[in-house]
């Protein structure tokens, strides 16, 4: 059995963009806060991948 992805979209621009906005987001955080910065941006990622699992595995 083979999956023809002919249709599906390239998403890669939309990737590069968004890591550039997480990047830039990082270093603003630790220029404006120092090393307080950088562990907030940690503990607010932890949290946002825990939500993101949460939803994905919602009534399941």
């Amino acid at each position: 059995m083979t999956i023809d992805h002919a249709g599906t979209k390239d998403h890669t621009g939309f990737m590069w963009l968004m890591a550039v906005i997480v990047i830039a987001l990082l270093a603003g955080s630790i220029a404006f806060m120092g090393l307080g910065g950088l562990i907030l941006f940690g503990v607010g990622a932890t949290w946002l991948i825990l939500a993101l699992l949460v939803f994905m595995t919602a009534g399941g």
